[in-house]
Order: C-alpha cells, then structure tokens, then sequence
C-alpha cells in the first residue's frame, strides 16, 4: 500500500459513515409518516404492526452498523496519527495531518501554518516520501490490523464504497 492510499482511509470511512447517516434519516422520516398517518382511533391490522416492526428493525440494524463503523475510523485515524507521527520532521508531519486526518484544504493548512502554499506542498511531498519509507517497513502484521478494522478494505481503496452510497 502506498503512502496515499494509507492517508485517504479515514475520508473513505467519512464517506461511507455519511451514507449510513443518511439511511437512517431516511428509515426515521418513514417511519414518522407511517404512524403519523395510523388514525389512533382505527384499529390497526397485522400487516400494518408488521410493517412498523420491519421498519424499526431497520432502523436498530442502521445505527449499530453506524455505531460500529465509527469506532472502526476512530481505530483507523488513531492508527494513522500514530504512524504519521513516526515522521520526524515536525513540518511535513503536521501537514499531513491537516491535509488527511483533519481533512483541510491545501489553503487552510497555509493560513493556519502562516506560509505559502508552495511550502505546503513541499512539506507534503517531504511528508509523504517519509510516510513510504515508514510504511515499507511495517510488517504485514500492521495492514492485517487495518484490515481488521475495515470492512470491504480493497473496495475503501478503490473508492467504489463511496460511489455506492
């Protein structure tokens, strides 16, 4: 794996939690308007309870899934931060992790860093070239670990999760 693929991780897992944040919103809204449209006066028929039930058994599922993959890109950004720590220029280090783990734009790492854009990049390249010697000695061990927190991983790296939202 390369230095990229390793740092765009937690914005795939951003990705794919905001998918299952809107699924949820979507099941919650349905089943608002299920009940708001049952008359608390009529009696309610089997289908109609069966399909309540359906619906928040939908629901549950969606926010355990979501609740697992939080943790899961909490593991994976902790795992990130520690190996970009690893980088021991304290320059590119930090604009690495603006840029992947903070999600920041190549200007707002500027602004905030008080530099020109051109450093940033350069301080991103120094970065990144130091971030694949790090990972090219990590034994498989360490991937297999990544693996482990990331459902689909070779699907996250190919960014087909993302698209399917």
């Amino acid at each position: 794996m390369n230095a990229v693929e390793f740092l765009n991780l937690p914005r795939l897992l951003d990705q794919k939690i905001r998918c299952k944040e809107d699924q949820i919103m979507y099941y919650e809204s349905m089943a608002t308007r299920i009940t708001s449209l049952l008359d608390a006066n009529r009696v309610s028929s089997p289908n109609r309870n069966a399909s309540r039930m359906d619906l928040v058994i939908d629901i549950v599922s969606a926010q355990e899934e979501l609740r697992r993959m939080v943790v899961d890109l909490i593991a994976a950004r902790d795992l990130i931060v520690d190996t970009i720590r690893e980088v021991r220029d304290p320059g590119p280090a930090g604009v690495l992790e603006m840029r992947f783990v903070c999600f920041l734009s190549f200007d707002e790492i500027a602004a905030r860093m008080n530099h020109k854009i051109r450093w940033v990049y350069a301080r991103q390249n120094e970065g990144l070239a130091a971030l694949q010697g790090i990972l090219d000695r990590k034994p498989e061990s360490f991937f297999d670990r990544l693996r482990d927190l990331i459902l689909d991983f070779e699907d996250l790296l190919k960014g087909e999760e993302a698209e399917s939202c």
